[in-house]
């Protein structure tokens, strides 16, 4: 099981986000968690990644605990089993995007691979930009550089947190199955999410959630 959720509980300034909320996510697993503004899909994926702490409830990564250890342990399994995409790129200003990468795979524990990262920017069309600066990126590129930061430490999961609302349909779809083919190679589950209805089609395993979720509707 490559995520387990269960009975998680979180509450922010006197009101509950989520209530008894379970989740399971097998391994290599690609799903959509879909859901309006409000809903608590980044609280999910914050408490997901140990970046907050639930008031009850697991939550286990590749088998590992992620609740009930310090914060260390938390960045600890963040770094070694979770690979973020943000909707905004979140590199080192100051590095190119080669360094970023090499910054990146040293943090996961992953950095004697050197070759990987030169791999990786050819995958994903950026063998022109290798030494290009996060602000010198245009949109298109600055998502797959995010796509190449989360999969160059060999994580058992992918959360993309929005990667295609600023999108236009024919870059949506150039996104959503990149996210796709590139977790797949990498045997990565993906989890998808946010509130673009247009992914419904993108995704096999499509799940709700709502305002204060107790469960996922499927």
């Amino acid at each position: 099981m490559s995520l387990m959720i269960r009975n998680l509980a979180f509450r922010y300034g006197g009101r509950d986000i989520l209530d008894d909320f379970s989740f399971d996510m097998a391994a290599g697993e690609q799903s959509l968690l879909i859901g309006a503004s409000g809903s608590g899909k980044s609280t999910l994926v914050n408490l997901i990644c140990g970046l907050l702490t639930p008031e009850a409830g697991t939550i286990a990564i590749g088998g590992e605990p992620m609740t009930g250890i310090s914060a260390s342990q938390r960045d600890d399994l963040r770094r070694r089993r979770i690979g973020l995409v943000f909707q905004t790129l979140k590199l080192v200003s100051a590095l190119d995007l080669t360094a970023n990468l090499k910054l990146a795979q040293r943090l996961s524990g992953h950095g004697t691979e050197a070759e990987r990262i030169p791999m990786l920017i050819e995958r994903l069309g950026l063998g022109h930009r290798a030494h290009a600066r996060p602000r010198e990126l245009s949109q298109g590129e600055a998502q797959r550089a995010a796509i190449a930061r989360a999969l160059i430490g060999r994580p058992d999961l992918i959360i993309a947190d929005e990667p295609t609302s600023a999108l236009d349909h024919d870059n949506m779809h150039k996104v959503a199955s990149l996210l796709r083919e590139c977790a797949g190679e990498a045997g990565a589950s993906l989890l998808i999410v946010t509130h673009d209805e247009r992914l419904r089609d993108h995704v096999t395993s499509v799940r709700e959630i709502g305002p204060v979720s107790t469960r996922i509707a499927a």
